[in-house]
């Protein structure tokens, strides 16, 4: 008898939707497809079957069904902790459980309506700004441009893009902690954050051919195109995705002359390291921050949020 289904949506509700190792959101939108998918599993700290991991107890199969012995993970860490019992002790997978509950509440506390607008978009993480958006129960269909390959490459097709992308943040209510406040909590790890500050810039070009767009990191910073900033005395790291640059000009803001510049926007809190004085954040949106004389220049009554 596995758990029923109302237990499964139960434990959904209660893990916030997220792994409750890494915090990866477990449901992302299709992008050429309009369906979404979930990418999480429902598992077992005591195993359902006896001969499974952690499954030496007493509990009853009720008991090892109920809500109080499953967790939620993503596919890799299911895996993981099924093929590493010894390491992910019933205890341990407790002790996950119960900080990822804590973790859930103090972010439904913590997080802010993000209400910076922005001017120009010059970075949209499709894929992950596109879950954002649908979190907050609102989609755009990008169906019809296929699989994306590179903003920049798309051509006249992108002013859609961004127009939809534009209409779509003045439609949605977008939650996020502010950076700083972010930074100052215990385990910030998994938040959707904003920020509005200067950053320096580096190793951010066009690539040569369509293919650069999908060189993938390699965990140099001398080498990986990225932004950062000081935040106090922690180096926060944004690791830019060149494929979701939008347009020549914002190569350019990403590349000035002084190697710095301002920008605004949300990203996600890959990693912090208070030790080592350094975060790593996934961008979602970076764009320049608007402002009144702009506005007011360009007749905007108002502008992307």
């Amino acid at each position: 008898m596995p758990p029923s289904e109302r237990t499964k949506r139960i434990v959904w509700v209660k893990f916030g939707g997220r792994c409750a190792i890494c915090r990866e959101v477990l449901c992302i939108p299709g992008i050429s497809t309009g369906f979404s998918h979930l990418i999480g599993d429902i598992a077992h700290n005591v195993a359902e079957q006896n001969d499974g991991a952690r499954g030496n107890s007493e509990l009853t199969l009720e008991e090892r069904n109920s809500e109080s012995n499953l967790l939620l993970l993503c596919l890799p860490h299911h895996r993981l902790i099924d093929d590493a019992p010894s390491n992910y002790t019933v205890g341990y997978l407790q002790e996950i459980s119960t900080k990822h509950h804590d973790w859930v509440t103090s972010c439904l506390s913590s997080t802010q309506t993000w209400k910076t607008r922005l001017f120009h978009l010059y970075y949209i993480n499709v894929p992950r700004l596109s879950l954002l958006t649908a979190l907050g129960g609102q989609s755009l269909d990008l169906s019809e441009f296929g699989d994306i390959k590179a903003l920049h490459e798309i051509g006249w097709d992108l002013n859609r893009i961004l127009a939809g992308f534009r209409h779509l943040l003045e439609q949605v209510e977008l939650h996020a902690v502010p950076l700083h406040d972010a930074l100052n909590m215990n385990d910030p790890r998994g938040l959707v954050v904003s920020f509005d500050q200067e950053f320096r810039t580096k190793n951010i070009r066009i690539p040569d051919s369509q293919n650069g767009y999908g060189k993938p990191l390699s965990g140099n910073l001398q080498t990986d195109p990225h932004i950062y900033s000081k935040d106090g005395d922690i180096k926060v790291i944004a690791n830019i995705d060149l494929r979701w640059v939008t347009t020549t000009t914002a190569f350019v803001q990403f590349r000035p002359s002084s190697g710095k510049n301002r920008f605004a926007g949300l990203g996600f809190v890959n990693s912090v390291d208070k030790q080592g004085n350094s975060a790593s954040i996934s961008p979602y949106l970076i764009g320049m921050p608007s402002n009144p004389f702009l506005e007011e220049f360009y007749g905007l009554a108002s502008t992307t949020k």
